[in-house]
């Protein structure tokens, strides 16, 4: 019986680490794309600021 019930809790235990794994793995990708996300709104407001600065360079006509 003891043998039998350290068999069940080492299966548990597999699946703990599987679904901890699996957990793991979600958040790690969610924070890849967060992080792709940031850097992406990061271009767009350089590209943004570029722009404005040539209008800005071409409204006054300086070169």
């Amino acid at each position: 019986m003891a043998a039998e019930t350290r068999k069940e809790r080492n299966g548990e235990n597999e699946e703990v680490e599987e679904n901890n794994y699996a957990y793991y793995e979600r958040l790690g990708i969610a924070a890849s794309v967060a992080l792709l996300e940031e850097e992406q709104k990061e271009e767009e407001e350089e590209e943004k600021k570029k722009e404005e600065e040539e209008e800005l360079v071409s409204a006054s006509g300086v070169e």
